[in-house]
């Protein structure tokens, strides 16, 4: 008897032990950071950072509504940290800039794909109101603040030399962690100028902070790239739940749409989650075009200003086109690839 329940106990302590790590990985059988959720409905972990270029994702999360599933969402400081997150199973979709994922393929490949754009021309040049910047070559001499390997750090290697300066030389470069802290240094006059993004430069400009400078931002992109992230998910995730990719998808260009038509909608969904001024999202939001579509021929620009700016390994040239997935964008528009950005030749 005593045998008995001694192999009793031992087949119990296996089976709870079974238990724990399959509690452990989500189920058993989830992709990424799918967990199951109270009343049968999988829980969807997606991340992003607090922007208003990736709002169109926030009503996304917000306005899906399927029987299947929900989207949670985790904030993150960068791109990076999404990345990450995203390549360890943490969560199974992101906003993630393009220039994050080219540095990770100069390291190794990684079964990730971007399933739709962002949106354009988001990064905006502001100067500190007596810093004396009116265009480039103000700038000379001047302390510049920006996050290194950033797609506005980009933009300012190359937006300087194409006007004949080189950053660390001409200008110097003053290195931070976050856009918050950029702001800061800003305010306290320890920066002249920085390329930020919304609602943080509307942010300061309102403040009397800081101000626009035309003639740097109308040729900011020039040799860079207008396009600079968009969602990416895990390839088990979409192998697995191609329909929900879908779903997701289909969503995000209706949020679009929305958004565009409303700007009290777009006012709600970024203050639900995310903290802000209704005049300065209001200005935010004028300096924001957004645009699901994956724009090949400008993706293949952010692999040449990488290279160009010397923030890229020449072996990834080409594979970043590679990692654009038009499939769910043309079942949820109905629209062909060329329509979606999908390059002819």
């Amino acid at each position: 008897m005593h045998r008995l329940l001694r192999c009793r106990s031992l087949a119990l302590a296996a089976v709870l032990a079974l238990f724990a790590v399959l509690s452990a990985c989500g189920g058993g059988g989830g992709a990424g950071g799918e967990q199951q959720a109270e009343g049968n409905k999988v829980v969807v972990k997606v991340g992003w950072v607090p922007t208003v270029a990736w709002i169109t994702w926030l009503a996304t999360v917000d306005q899906l509504d399927s029987p299947e599933f929900r989207l949670q969402l985790t904030d993150f400081k960068s791109s990076s940290d999404t990345l990450v997150s995203l390549t360890n199973g943490s969560i199974d979709l992101g906003a993630v800039g393009y220039n994050v994922l080219a540095d990770t393929l100069g390291k190794s490949d990684v079964d990730l794909q971007y399933v739709a754009g962002a949106s354009t021309k988001s990064a905006t040049f502001i100067a500190g109101k007596d810093a004396g910047v009116d265009g480039w070559s103000d700038l000379k001499g001047k302390r510049v603040g920006g996050v290194r390997g950033s797609a506005e750090y980009v933009h300012l290697v190359n937006g300087l030399r194409k006007n004949g300066m080189k950053l660390g030389k001409d200008v110097k470069f003053v290195n931070f962690q976050s856009g918050t802290d950029i702001m800061l240094a800003l305010q306290r006059g320890e920066v002249d100028a920085t390329i930020s993004y919304e609602p943080l430069a509307s942010q300061a400009t309102i403040d009397g902070v800081a101000k626009r400078v035309p003639a740097i931002q109308d040729t900011l992109f020039d040799n860079s790239f207008e396009v600079s992230s968009g969602i990416l998910a895990r390839g088990d995730f979409l192998e697995k739940h191609p329909k929900w990719g879908v779903e997701i998808i289909k969503t995000y260009t209706e949020m679009e749409a929305k958004l565009k038509k409303d700007p009290a909608f777009a006012q709600e969904v970024y203050l639900k989650h995310a903290t802000g001024e209704p005049k300065v999202l209001d200005e935010a939001f004028k300096h924001v075009t957004l645009d699901y579509r994956l724009d090949q021929d400008q993706v293949q620009r952010v692999e040449t200003a990488l290279l160009d700016a010397g923030q890229l390994d020449p072996s990834v040239k080409g594979k970043l086109v590679e990692h654009l997935d038009y499939s769910f964008l043309e079942k949820a528009t109905g629209k062909s690839p060329t329509e979606l950005g999908k390059s002819s030749s």
